[in-house]
């Protein structure tokens, strides 16, 4: 047994990642020690899941409070374990100011340590208890109960192993402690996984081998160190450790257990028992006799659930694995795939997949080939597009051993694929070997033109090489009726919003062609398309009755994937209408039917995007800073989300934030995206370079092609921000002619930056304030006009612009509203010194969740939404509060309900 210090925490500088549930608990026991109660807190888990670790930092938060702390570790020496007690009394009286002898009895112990937390509270740490004899573990109960009423914090760390090997001795006597609090540690999630590696190797770990690492250790610390220095070395990932840990056990199981064993873990660790008894003769196993004996050895769990059986530990699968002979497996494989083929329903999952999965370890490549395109469409009608591009790419890897493999369909497929799951880049590659593929001719190299053409458009690539692509198609396809001219016709639709009468034109042709064809998925694409073309030029109750329409006939179809994309363009025309709060909640309807029906991370980084920039659009900040997107996705329809999260950046002042996202976008080619100059310039103004944001944003207004509401916002803005010199202003019929209610609503605004008169300024004023949204641009229009106009109404128009900017937590509004009041010679009468009292709806929601004791976790899981956002939710309204801590912020907030 050994005692810590403060020095000895075993972590050195590693940072503490995640359990941030675990640690609210700590600072809940440690606030009950402090109200002068004693506390116990038991932290459970399998080794190497981090038990000491957090630990470690329920002494840090002990001593921050100015606990007295000790800390004893238990181990089996010779057979015997020595009484923590005595020990940790030894330490603790070392620092006593009185002389007394140490008395490592019950009663002595007792009388020790209500003397000494008399002076100060007391945190001791006894870890590793699962070591300790039963007398030990007696003592350390009783003297907990004893001490109830003492401010002493126990922490207690006991081990329940993953495998039954290890310490037997019993600790049930902990929990029956009164008020004891146990915490079961589980395994990292994969981002703290993903934080784990990093502070320990950089970035050397992309998002899938985090991904594996979590996977094969689940989650557990100690492993995904095992693993993660292995494969930085290049080194075998099964470890000496790892086969210290694992290999033992399998080593030492008799044949006929480790035959059972071998076959559980080659059918991918869990294997249902008729499965198992249908390939018992071609693998020569002894399945009665050997699942009894690797039940027993605790190498197989039984899964009545299943009526299957499992390998107790990811990793212990791949140890047994590792030693199965290279010809042995190929049997096991070809056993198990013709015994599925004939009983699919003896899957524990996917039976295509799993099917595939043994055709290619097999051996038997065009056995292989087949069963992975039976998967891929499996994936396909379960609308899992990440599966399918998966099985399609380990298709194309089999095709040049298999004579007459489809491999130009197989890239049409995959190309497609890999754009739903947001690798825009590889999907555009994958799309360009289909065209060279050399097996098609007439229409359908056509649509393979016209594929590749969708893709360039989707991504930031130059707009030429989708425009050729499509010249290409047209002269391939002619005019063919059937499905390539149709897809043609919709080509034509795909610029609805940049060139709405075309669109308009094309639109129309591929709806008469789709009702003629009886294709719903092409007419509903047609109808959605048209639609938002029509609601550019005017029709807007109209345009948004035919997407809708178009919705309802791909909801009938069963083309899910189909009405869920259309709540983007549906969600675009409301907010290009001036309706950005509906456009806001059609995308996040759209966001939370898609969680629940596909994995495609381009539609969730699109809809994630459109609720973004429509709720800031609308006033609703607090929402928009809520949405994240796990999936990263690499085309346009990814860029809105983090481009408007640096406007909101910006505009909440966070300047260093904004530029970040914006350097990051540029660094993923993001910066040909006009929604990136309008933000860039949009961060330049908060951050007071007006040069940057003139010379960003003149310069894309002068782009070809441009939306209108985003070419006249841009216009807008280098009017806005232009010098002594910046020369004449684009005006916003020089960037579009196309219109909507929102491009008008910039148009004017950018006409009033460039004359900045009284008349101006009122009429941009006017033509906000008729929309439901853009209250930034009220602020601006107000702030602007106030400076224009006479002293009475400057007042009013000022101290409404300061009232929004208070409202958004803005302060570079605030800056410009206070500036104006100054230019116009009225006292706003603000003490500008004053914490803001007002909070967003988000933040009073989550100071409710606060002043009941909920952790950041907790009000997390309540209000859906991450732990990140709401420590930034947390810290905001501490700020406007102008307190320092979450129990003072609590106090503020029961003043304020009782008031």
């Amino acid at each position: 047994m050994t005692i810590g210090d403060e020095s000895d925490t075993g972590r050195g500088l590693r940072p503490f990642i995640g359990r941030a549930h675990e640690v609210s608990v700590i600072d809940q026991c440690l606030d009950e020690v402090e109200s002068g109660l004693g506390c116990s807190l038991v932290i459970a888990g399998e080794p190497g899941i981090g038990k000491s670790a957090l630990a470690d930092e329920a002494l840090r938060r002990g001593r921050a409070r100015r606990f007295a702390t000790a800390r004893a570790y238990c181990a089996p020496i010779d057979g015997h374990v020595q009484d923590p007690i005595a020990d940790v009394l030894t330490v603790l009286q070392g620092h006593d100011d009185h002389d007394h002898p140490v008395d490592p009895s019950p009663g002595g112990a007792v009388a020790a340590l209500r003397r000494l937390s008399s002076d100060a509270p007391l945190m001791i740490v006894v870890e590793d208890v699962h070591w300790a004899g039963d007398p030990a573990i007696t003592v350390v109960e009783w003297l907990a109960r004893r001490l109830r009423d003492a401010p002493i914090l126990w922490v207690l760390t006991a081990r329940s192993p993953s495998l039954p090997t290890g310490p037997t001795s019993d600790v049930e006597a902990l929990r029956q402690i009164p008020g004891v609090i146990q915490v079961d540690l589980s395994g990292f999630t994969v981002d703290e996984v993903g934080d784990f590696v990093g502070h320990h190797h950089g970035s050397a770990f992309d998002t899938e081998a985090v991904s594996s690492m979590h996977d094969r250790c689940r989650g557990n610390p100690l492993l995904v160190e095992e693993l993660a220095r292995a494969q930085a070395r290049g080194e075998p990932d099964l470890t000496p450790l790892i086969d210290k840990l694992f290999g033992d056990v399998v080593r030492s199981l008799d044949a006929v257990a480790r035959d059972v064993l071998t076959v559980c873990a080659l059918a991918g660790g869990t294997i249902r028992h008729e499965l198992l008894r249908r390939v018992e003769a071609a693998t020569a196993i002894d399945v009665p006799r050997g699942v009894e004996d690797a039940v027993r050895h605790g190498v197989l769990v039984r899964r009545p659930e299943l009526a299957a059986y499992a390998c107790r530990h990811p990793l212990l699968t791949d140890v047994a694995v590792a030693a199965v002979p290279a010809d042995r497996a190929r049997r096991v494989h070809a056993a198990l795939a013709d015994a599925l083929a004939a009983e699919p329903g003896l899957a524990v999952s996917s039976p295509a997949a799993e099917i595939a999965h043994h055709r290619c370890r097999a051996g038997d490549d065009a056995a292989a080939l087949d069963a992975l395109l039976a998967a891929a469409d499996e994936a396909e009608s379960l609308h899992a597009p990440g599966s399918v591009l998966a099985h399609l790419q380990k298709a194309l890897d089999l095709c040049s051993r298999v004579p007459r493999a489809p491999r130009g369909m197989l890239l049409m497929r995959a190309a497609y694929a890999a754009e739903v799951v947001g690798r825009n880049r590889d999907a555009v590659q994958l799309a360009r070997q289909a065209v060279s593929a050399g097996e098609a001719s007439g229409p359908a190299l056509g649509q393979r033109h016209l594929l590749l053409a969708e893709l360039l458009r989707r991504g930031h690539h130059p707009p030429f090489e989708a425009d050729a692509a499509v010249e290409r198609a047209a002269e391939l396809i002619g005019d063919d009726r059937g499905p390539a001219g149709v897809q043609l016709a919709l080509a034509g639709c795909w610029h609805w919003d940049r060139d709405p009468r075309a669109a308009v034109i094309h639109g129309h042709r591929a709806i008469e062609q789709a009702e003629a064809m009886a294709a719903p998925p092409f007419l509903a694409q047609a109808l959605v398309q048209t639609g938002g073309a029509m609601t550019l030029l005017g029709e807007v109750d109209e345009g948004i009755a035919l997407a809708r329409r178009g919705r309802e006939v791909a909801t009938e179809s069963g083309f899910e994937v189909g009405a869920l994309t259309s709540c983007v363009p549906i969600a675009a025309m409301h907010t290009f209408a001036g309706r950005p709060s509906h456009g806001a909640d059609e995308a996040l309807a759209g966001l939370r039917r898609c969680d629940a029906a596909t994995d495609s991370a381009t539609l969730r980084a699109a809809l994630a995007g459109w609720a973004a920039y429509s709720l800031f659009s609308s006033g609703r900040w607090a929402e928009a800073s809520d949405l994240t997107v796990e999936a990263e996705a690499d085309g346009i329809y990814a860029a809105l989300l983090p481009l408007t999260t640096a406007r909101l950046a910006a505009f909440e002042g966070k300047a260093a934030t904004a530029a970040t996202i914006l350097e990051t976008s540029v660094e993923r080619g993001v910066s040909v995206d006009p929604h990136h100059a309008a933000s860039a310039a949009w961060a330049a103004w908060c951050a007071g370079d007006l040069a940057r944001a003139h010379q960003v944003a003149r310069a894309a207004s002068r782009g070809e092609g441009l939306p209108a509401a985003v070419a006249n916002e841009l216009c807008f803005l280098a009017a806005f921000c232009a010098g002594p010199g910046d020369g004449p202003p684009v005006l916003p019929e020089e960037a579009s002619g196309a219109t909507t209610v929102v491009a008008g609503h910039w148009a004017v605004s950018a006409r009033a930056a460039a004359r900045d008169d009284e008349a101006s300024w009122s009429e941009a004023l006017d033509s906000w304030q008729q929309s439901d949204g853009w209250p930034h641009m009220v602020a601006i229009c107000s702030a602007r006009l106030a400076m224009r106009t006479s002293a009475p109404r400057a007042h009013d128009l000022a101290a409404a612009a300061f009232a929004i900017a208070r409202r958004l937590s803005s302060p570079p509004l605030e800056s410009l509203a206070v500036a104006a009041a100054a230019s116009a010679g009225v006292d706003l009468q603000i003490d500008l010194d004053d914490p803001d009292p007002h909070l967003t709806p988000r933040e009073s929601e989550v100071l409710r969740w606060v002043s009941t004791g909920a952790s950041n976790r907790q009000i997390a899981r309540t209000l859906g939404i991450s732990e990140g956002t709401v420590s930034v939710h947390v810290s905001n309204l501490l700020r406007k509060l102008g307190v320092g801590s979450r129990t003072e912020a609590a106090v503020r907030a029961a003043r304020g309900a009782s008031a």
